[in-house]
Protein backbone atom coordinates (compact mmCIF):
# COMPACT_ATOMS: atom_id res chain seq x y z
CA UNK A 1 0.00 0.00 0.00
CA UNK A 2 1.32 3.60 -0.91
CA UNK A 3 2.48 5.62 1.90
CA UNK A 4 0.14 8.96 1.96
CA UNK A 5 3.19 10.32 3.71
CA UNK A 6 5.22 13.29 1.93
CA UNK A 7 8.81 13.52 1.74
CA UNK A 8 10.88 15.80 3.57
CA UNK A 9 11.48 18.76 2.29
CA UNK A 10 14.95 18.79 1.09
CA UNK A 11 17.69 21.48 2.97
CA UNK A 12 18.15 24.72 1.54
CA UNK A 13 14.62 24.44 -0.99
CA UNK A 14 13.18 27.90 -1.40
CA UNK A 15 9.28 28.68 -0.87
CA UNK A 16 7.26 29.15 -3.74
CA UNK A 17 9.15 32.48 -4.99
CA UNK A 18 12.62 30.94 -4.35
CA UNK A 19 13.62 33.51 -2.16
CA UNK A 20 13.89 31.98 1.10
CA UNK A 21 16.75 29.19 2.45
CA UNK A 22 15.83 26.54 4.72
CA UNK A 23 16.90 27.18 8.52
CA UNK A 24 16.34 30.78 8.92
CA UNK A 25 18.45 31.77 6.23
CA UNK A 26 18.43 34.97 4.59
CA UNK A 27 16.21 35.84 1.68
CA UNK A 28 17.06 37.37 -2.04
CA UNK A 29 15.26 40.08 -0.98
CA UNK A 30 17.24 41.06 2.18
CA UNK A 31 20.20 40.72 0.94
CA UNK A 32 19.15 42.99 -2.12
CA UNK A 33 17.79 45.27 0.72
CA UNK A 34 21.24 45.30 2.74
CA UNK A 35 22.95 46.19 -0.67
CA UNK A 36 20.94 49.00 -1.72
CA UNK A 37 21.34 50.76 2.26
CA UNK A 38 25.09 50.01 1.62
CA UNK A 39 24.73 52.06 -1.75
CA UNK A 40 22.78 54.38 -0.23
CA UNK A 41 24.72 55.40 2.49
CA UNK A 42 27.62 55.45 0.66
CA UNK A 43 26.36 57.81 -1.79
CA UNK A 44 25.11 60.18 1.24
CA UNK A 45 28.02 60.49 2.73
CA UNK A 46 30.47 61.44 -0.05
CA UNK A 47 27.60 63.86 -1.40
CA UNK A 48 27.98 64.99 2.64
CA UNK A 49 31.85 65.40 2.61
CA UNK A 50 31.72 67.01 -0.79
CA UNK A 51 29.51 69.56 0.88
CA UNK A 52 31.65 69.76 3.98
CA UNK A 53 34.77 70.60 2.09
CA UNK A 54 32.80 73.48 0.22
CA UNK A 55 32.34 75.04 3.85
CA UNK A 56 36.51 74.98 4.51
CA UNK A 57 38.24 78.33 3.95
CA UNK A 58 41.91 77.41 2.87
CA UNK A 59 42.97 81.13 4.75
CA UNK A 60 40.94 79.70 7.93
CA UNK A 61 42.95 76.82 7.49
CA UNK A 62 46.19 78.34 7.20
CA UNK A 63 45.49 79.90 10.70
CA UNK A 64 44.40 76.75 12.38
CA UNK A 65 48.13 74.81 11.33
CA UNK A 66 49.61 77.80 12.66
CA UNK A 67 47.82 77.48 16.26
CA UNK A 68 47.58 73.75 16.62
CA UNK A 69 46.63 74.15 20.21
CA UNK A 70 43.28 73.15 19.14
CA UNK A 71 44.62 70.13 17.35
CA UNK A 72 47.05 69.22 19.88
CA UNK A 73 44.24 69.16 22.50
CA UNK A 74 42.04 66.88 20.04
CA UNK A 75 44.85 64.53 19.45
CA UNK A 76 45.75 64.15 23.43
CA UNK A 77 42.02 63.12 24.03
CA UNK A 78 42.11 60.54 21.27
CA UNK A 79 44.88 58.95 21.30
CA UNK A 80 46.01 59.03 25.40
CA UNK A 81 42.47 59.85 27.42
CA UNK A 82 40.02 57.86 25.32
CA UNK A 83 42.16 54.71 24.92
CA UNK A 84 43.14 54.88 29.27
CA UNK A 85 39.35 55.19 29.62
CA UNK A 86 38.48 52.38 27.67
CA UNK A 87 40.86 50.30 29.55
CA UNK A 88 39.88 51.35 32.92
CA UNK A 89 36.30 50.78 32.26
CA UNK A 90 36.88 47.74 31.26
CA UNK A 91 38.58 46.86 34.17
CA UNK A 92 36.11 48.00 36.52
CA UNK A 93 33.40 45.99 35.14
CA UNK A 94 35.40 42.89 34.88
CA UNK A 95 34.96 42.69 31.25
CA UNK A 96 36.29 39.10 29.62
CA UNK A 97 38.94 39.48 27.03
CA UNK A 98 36.45 39.72 23.94
CA UNK A 99 34.49 42.59 25.10
CA UNK A 100 37.40 44.06 26.93
CA UNK A 101 38.83 44.50 23.59
CA UNK A 102 36.21 45.71 21.73
CA UNK A 103 35.71 48.26 23.95
CA UNK A 104 39.73 49.40 23.81
CA UNK A 105 38.96 49.17 20.09
CA UNK A 106 36.06 51.40 20.78
CA UNK A 107 38.24 53.83 22.58
CA UNK A 108 41.18 53.48 19.93
CA UNK A 109 39.15 54.77 16.89
CA UNK A 110 39.29 57.95 15.29
CA UNK A 111 36.44 59.97 15.47
CA UNK A 112 35.93 59.95 11.41
CA UNK A 113 33.21 61.45 9.77
CA UNK A 114 30.52 61.86 12.41
CA UNK A 115 32.37 64.32 13.99
CA UNK A 116 32.45 66.31 10.93
CA UNK A 117 28.23 66.25 10.34
CA UNK A 118 27.92 67.12 13.66
CA UNK A 119 30.29 69.89 13.70
CA UNK A 120 28.44 71.25 10.63
CA UNK A 121 24.93 70.83 12.25
CA UNK A 122 25.96 72.67 14.82
CA UNK A 123 27.62 75.39 12.75
CA UNK A 124 30.77 74.24 14.68
CA UNK A 125 34.38 75.42 13.11
CA UNK A 126 34.39 73.01 10.06
CA UNK A 127 38.32 74.15 9.48
CA UNK A 128 39.19 72.71 13.09
CA UNK A 129 36.79 69.91 12.44
CA UNK A 130 38.92 68.92 8.74
CA UNK A 131 42.00 69.23 10.01
CA UNK A 132 41.32 66.68 13.23
CA UNK A 133 39.81 64.44 11.27
CA UNK A 134 42.49 64.34 8.89
CA UNK A 135 45.03 63.98 11.31
CA UNK A 136 43.34 61.61 13.79
CA UNK A 137 43.06 59.50 10.64
CA UNK A 138 45.96 60.05 9.71
CA UNK A 139 47.89 59.02 12.71
CA UNK A 140 45.76 56.07 13.70
CA UNK A 141 47.22 53.75 11.08
CA UNK A 142 50.28 53.64 13.56
CA UNK A 143 48.88 55.40 17.11
CA UNK A 144 45.89 53.21 16.97
CA UNK A 145 47.65 49.84 16.89
CA UNK A 146 50.15 50.66 19.33
CA UNK A 147 47.76 51.66 22.02
CA UNK A 148 45.76 48.65 21.12
CA UNK A 149 48.60 46.64 21.40
CA UNK A 150 50.26 48.61 25.16
CA UNK A 151 46.27 48.03 26.64
CA UNK A 152 45.20 44.96 25.68
CA UNK A 153 48.69 43.30 26.66
CA UNK A 154 46.42 42.47 30.05
CA UNK A 155 44.02 40.18 28.55
CA UNK A 156 45.79 38.84 24.80
CA UNK A 157 49.09 38.64 23.92
CA UNK A 158 49.09 39.35 20.42
CA UNK A 159 52.28 41.26 18.21
CA UNK A 160 51.38 44.68 17.17
CA UNK A 161 51.34 44.27 13.96
CA UNK A 162 48.94 41.97 13.58
CA UNK A 163 46.81 44.88 14.96
CA UNK A 164 47.83 47.28 12.31
CA UNK A 165 43.90 48.31 10.63
CA UNK A 166 45.46 49.57 7.03
CA UNK A 167 41.89 48.37 5.29
CA UNK A 168 39.71 49.90 7.28
CA UNK A 169 41.53 52.78 7.83
CA UNK A 170 42.65 53.05 4.49
CA UNK A 171 39.07 52.76 2.83
CA UNK A 172 37.79 56.06 5.62
CA UNK A 173 40.76 58.43 4.59
CA UNK A 174 40.18 57.82 1.26
CA UNK A 175 35.81 58.32 1.78
CA UNK A 176 36.77 61.34 4.01
CA UNK A 177 40.09 63.41 2.16
CA UNK A 178 39.23 62.37 -1.62
CA UNK A 179 35.95 64.52 -1.75
CA UNK A 180 36.63 67.11 1.35
CA UNK A 181 39.41 67.83 -0.97
CA UNK A 182 37.38 68.24 -3.88
CA UNK A 183 35.16 70.57 -1.70
CA UNK A 184 37.97 73.12 -0.79
CA UNK A 185 38.95 73.12 -4.79
CA UNK A 186 35.80 74.06 -5.79
CA UNK A 187 35.39 76.69 -2.70
CA UNK A 188 38.74 78.14 -3.71
CA UNK A 189 37.58 78.29 -7.75
CA UNK A 190 33.91 78.64 -7.57
CA UNK A 191 32.78 80.19 -4.18
CA UNK A 192 28.92 80.75 -5.68
CA UNK A 193 29.14 77.37 -6.27
CA UNK A 194 30.41 76.39 -3.18
CA UNK A 195 27.49 77.65 -1.07
CA UNK A 196 25.32 75.70 -3.23
CA UNK A 197 26.47 72.40 -2.82
CA UNK A 198 26.69 72.75 0.99
CA UNK A 199 22.88 73.07 1.06
CA UNK A 200 22.52 70.15 -1.09
CA UNK A 201 25.29 68.44 1.17
CA UNK A 202 22.83 69.53 4.36
CA UNK A 203 19.41 67.95 2.62
CA UNK A 204 21.49 65.31 0.79
CA UNK A 205 22.27 64.17 5.16
CA UNK A 206 19.02 65.03 5.85
CA UNK A 207 17.29 62.46 3.19
CA UNK A 208 19.82 59.94 3.51
CA UNK A 209 19.39 59.87 7.19
CA UNK A 210 15.56 59.64 6.77
CA UNK A 211 15.33 56.84 3.77
CA UNK A 212 17.74 54.21 6.72
CA UNK A 213 15.45 55.02 9.33
CA UNK A 214 12.52 53.56 7.29
CA UNK A 215 14.21 51.04 5.63
CA UNK A 216 15.79 49.83 8.60
CA UNK A 217 12.68 50.03 10.74
CA UNK A 218 11.17 47.53 7.41
CA UNK A 219 13.70 45.40 7.80
CA UNK A 220 13.64 45.04 11.57
CA UNK A 221 9.45 44.72 11.56
CA UNK A 222 7.41 41.89 11.52
CA UNK A 223 7.36 39.54 8.71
Amino acid sequence: MASSEQPPATAGSGGPDGGSLAGGGETFGDRSLSQGLSVLVGLGLCVTMLGLGCAVELGQLGQQLRRPVGLLLALLGQFVAMPLLAFLLALIFALDEVAAVAVLLCGCCPGGNLSNLMSVLVDGDMNLSIIMTASSTLLALFLMPLCLWIYSRYWINTAVVQLLPLGAVSLTLGSTLLPIGLGVLIRYRHPRAADLLVKISLWSLLVTLVVLFILTGTMLGPD
